[in-house]
């Protein structure tokens, strides 16, 4: 299963409403595409005909949607992605869903219909859109009719501005997602920014619904902006009083779920912890199905977003004892305090596992000479 971030939960929770992601197509498609889809047959479509290895890193969330103007029935499809960071190559992840898609087609005896995919990203980088074919070294140019030519939406919240945002029409609950995934790194955005963010409180609709994602979004906004106890109840004072006591009863669900977890020092600390160690495992098990499929070390790669280096020094130190061996580090992991303390055992695990210093420095964003220093601690 792909490993939920708060990024995941919160676009799932906003763009399985499909209220939403009409306004969001309304407002983020190309016109000529928007202004002929008769939204009144938008769908929701099953994924059951993903693989578990796409599950890796889409998040199954496709919509279809008749075009107007046409006798007969013509469907379009809609995959829904999103990307917090700049993925080395979206053309062959996307490739991989459309082949899927087609061919789930083919095999229902459906004529071919076109699934567009979208991706919203909301990183840290610019990115520079590129074509699949200049990924390509070719010795001549007529080779490109050989490599599928196809395309993507990218959807850069980086280059919409705010104003857009907070105005975009028939829309309350994308309006809040995408100013908090703009701003995931901004904390005082979010708290002078609050009423804008919160304003669906205090339209008429749904109470059921609006209780479910206001319950996703103080969620999110408690885990991204690492809001500590006091600071979070501080915050949500300011909104509109209906949320208070949601927010109150929020906070002691997620206490109470670390202390179950065993969580010394709340909620922020094992978040942070759990985080870690999920990443490593989940990472792990993917790596040694990828292997035993024998995919390429490219491929691999590319699926489990881990660095080509890192994939090689795995598969070459992947023998069963060895990787059982660390399987049995990671749960070890798990008693350990503090993340600090985690970081530190991991490190000297993988270490001992086969790693080197400079795959290590990559994976855990630290010079070679700091993890020099935990390696010869005792």
């Amino acid at each position: 299963m792909k490993e939920n971030t708060p990024h995941d939960d919160l676009f799932k929770v906003t763009f399985s409403m499909p209220a939403e992601v009409e306004a969001f197509l309304k407002n983020f498609l190309p016109s000529w595409i928007a202004s002929h889809l008769d939204f009144s047959t938008l769908k929701k479509e099953p994924d059951s005909f993903i693989n578990e290895n796409l599950r890796q890193y889409f998040s199954d969330i496709i919509y279809s949607c008749q075009w107007k103007d046409r006798e007969g029935s013509l469907k379009l499809s809609f995959l829904l992605e999103h990307k917090s960071y700049i993925p080395k190559n979206i053309f062959i992840q996307l490739l991989r869903y459309l082949t899927e898609a087609y061919d789930h087609q083919y095999k229902s005896n459906e004529l071919l219909t076109l699934v567009l995919p979208i991706v919203v990203y909301h990183g840290e980088g610019k990115w520079k859109k590129r074509s699949f074919v200049s990924f390509f070294e070719m010795p001549d140019q007529r080779f490109e009719k050989y490599i599928p030519h196809f395309d993507f939406e990218l959807i850069d919240l980086k280059d919409i501005s705010d104003d857009l945002i907070i105005h975009q029409s028939a829309s309350l609950y994308l309006r809040s997602a995408f100013l908090v995934f703009k701003h995931k790194n901004d904390k005082e955005f979010i708290e002078q920014f609050s009423q804008e963010i919160f304003i669906f409180v205090e339209e008429e609709m749904d109470e059921a619904r609006k209780l479910f994602f206001l319950r996703s979004l103080l969620t999110y906004i408690f885990q991204a902006f690492r809001y500590e106890g006091k600071e979070f109840q501080d915050f949500t004072k300011k909104l509109p009083k209906m949320i208070e006591p949601i927010a109150g009863s929020l906070w002691n669900t997620l206490i109470q779920e670390g202390m179950e977890k065993g969580m010394e020092k709340g909620m922020e600390v094992g978040i942070e912890k759990e985080r870690m160690i999920s990443h490593l495992e989940e990472k792990i098990n993917l790596l040694v199905k990828l292997i035993i499929k024998n995919f390429n070390e490219e491929t691999i790669a590319d699926i489990s977003g881990l660095s080509l280096a890192f994939v090689r020094e795995f598969r070459k130190n992947s023998a069963d004892k060895k990787v059982e061996g660390l399987r049995s580090s990671i749960t070890t992991a798990r008693t350990l305090r503090t993340p600090q303390a985690v970081e530190q055992y991991l490190v000297k695990q993988l270490k001992q596992f086969g790693f080197s210093l400079s795959v290590l420095s990559s994976y855990f964003g630290k010079t070679e000479k700091v993890l020099e220093q935990i390696l010869d601690q005792r």
